[in-house]
């Protein structure tokens, strides 16, 4: 996903072509943002949704630099009331050196 000012938002393929959500993924998008005061703030990285139902969402950040914002924070709390056990909600950190 991508948003920009306006409350326009960009939905991407796996392949990364944008795409206009359709069916049951169209109706959970709608859902969200009506359950979000109709605004995408907080909307993670990724999202998929799975033929069972399933919805995974993704955010990424910067080991040890970036964090969640009290935005995206509440937008998680929103999609977990309103998708309940249906949402796989996860933060991925990238670029912290192992040893």
């Amino acid at each position: 996903t991508e948003c920009y000012g306006g409350g326009r938002c960009v939905f991407m393929s796996p392949d990364l072509v944008c795409v206009e959500p359709e069916g049951a993924f169209a109706e959970i998008l709608a859902e969200l943002k009506s359950a979000n005061g109709n605004k995408w703030a907080g909307l993670p990285d990724a999202i998929a949704y799975f033929p069972d139902g399933t919805v995974a969402m993704r955010d990424a950040k910067v080991a040890g630099k970036d964090r969640l914002s009290p935005t995206q924070q509440n937008f998680a709390r929103t999609a977990q009331q309103l998708l309940g056990s249906r949402l796989k909600l996860a933060v991925l950190e990238w670029g912290r050196e192992t040893a």
